[in-house]
């Protein structure tokens, strides 16, 4: 092949993704429920009278606090079946006794939308706050017995709170002591 031959080639490629490549990137996203009631989201039309989601343009969210708050206030304005941000302690339930362990105990949070990365989750023992984490189960080790109350706060990055969970009560006992057999 000559040198002229495969750059008109090289160049007629070029040209055909470039053309191309933007259409396939900007694909209609369908959104469908099947009879069992799951939500299903899709490239391929349903339906002819299918209407495509209207989606928010894709961003990187930095550190700055509005711009979180603002993705998890949007979380909700995309699909408006979404209720706003709502975060609970699933885990220990209000009213719970637990017999420690060297574990520690499990703390269990539920939110009903998926948080975003830069979302960090502060935890409140006896009002006091712990460190920072960024995950829905926490372990809490070195509690002594007693009765604690349990809160928690989504921040963002900087410490700004954009939810609280209500305050829970529970009993951490002491393991029962083990006596050796005669």
């Amino acid at each position: 092949m000559s040198t002229m031959r495969f750059l008109a080639l090289t160049a007629l490629i070029l040209l055909s993704v470039g053309i191309f490549l933007p259409a396939l990137a900007s694909q209609p996203i369908y959104k469908v429920k099947d009879r069992d009631g799951n939500i299903i989201y899709t490239d391929e039309k349903p339906s002819p009278d299918a209407e495509p989601l209207e989606l928010p343009e894709l961003s990187v969210m930095g550190e700055d606090p509005q711009s979180l708050e603002d993705a998890l206030e949007g979380q909700a304005a995309v699909d408006p079946g979404i209720d706003p941000l709502s975060l609970e302690i699933a885990q220990p339930a209000d009213g719970a006794q637990i017999t420690a362990s060297g574990d520690g105990i499990i703390v269990a949070l539920r939110s009903n939308i998926d948080l975003p990365p830069s979302a960090q989750i502060v935890l409140f023992i006896d009002d006091q706050p712990q460190e920072p984490v960024r995950q829905m189960s926490i372990t809490l080790a070195g509690l002594e017995p007693g009765i604690h109350r349990l809160r928690a706060e989504l921040q963002t990055p900087s410490g700004r709170v954009l939810n609280r969970t209500e305050e829970v009560t529970f009993m951490l006992r002491s393991p029962p002591e083990l006596i050796p057999a005669p």
